[in-house]
């Protein structure tokens, strides 16, 4: 009859302890998912205010100024700059793709893509939203594309400032869990007036 009893704990406790066990790898691999996922959106977001700073940098002021912003919407910026400092825009070769730069959604893959020279390519997946502000250099920082529907009627030189805003998911890591959804967002100030 003891034997009996002792087996009963025993097998109670081991349950208790395999149930732990599990709970704790979930947990672990949720984490683990939604870290990779906010250090992937860290990197790219400093990246993209690194880059979109220095949109329109002339530093000889070339005239006309041939680095402009060449693409802007809600899930569209696209730019250039004067990369390498010798006053014109590069048309071939890793000076092209160091001067033309650009960031985007790419909606049907779900992720942030990075434009160097024409070549786009995906630097974070999983990617829900992606949303550039842009906003006038005046007191009230107005905001140029508020309805994101409409067609851009407003001059690139009117921009100042660039808000992003991005969203992705990372996997919940628990069978049958929604992902999680985490977000990042930061303002970019230009530093260089645009064409």
């Amino acid at each position: 009859m003891e034997l009996v009893v002792v087996s009963a704990i025993f097998s109670v406790l081991s349950l208790l302890v395999y149930v732990t066990f599990a709970f704790e790898s979930q947990a672990f691999a949720r984490n683990t998912n939604v870290n990779a996922t906010q250090r992937a959106l860290r990197v790219w977001l400093a990246r993209m205010e690194s880059d979109i700073r220095l949109a329109g940098y002339n530093p000889l002021e070339t005239s006309p100024n041939p680095f402009a912003v060449t693409a802007r919407s809600c899930t569209d910026f696209e730019f250039a700059l004067d990369a390498d400092g010798d006053g014109s825009l590069a048309t071939s070769g890793d000076a092209y793709n160091k001067e033309n730069l650009g960031y985007r959604l790419n909606a049907t893959t779900h992720a942030l893509e990075l434009k160097n020279g024409t070549t786009w390519r995906p630097v974070v997946d999983d990617v829900q939203t992606l949303n550039f502000t842009y906003r006038r250099g005046d007191a009230q920082r107005t905001i140029l594309n508020s309805d994101c529907s409409a067609t851009t009627t407003w001059p690139t030189q009117d921009i100042h400032e660039v808000q992003i805003t991005i969203t992705a998911q990372a996997a919940a890591g628990i069978p049958g869990a929604s992902p999680v959804t985490i977000a990042a967002s930061t303002n970019v100030e230009l530093r260089n007036a645009l064409p």
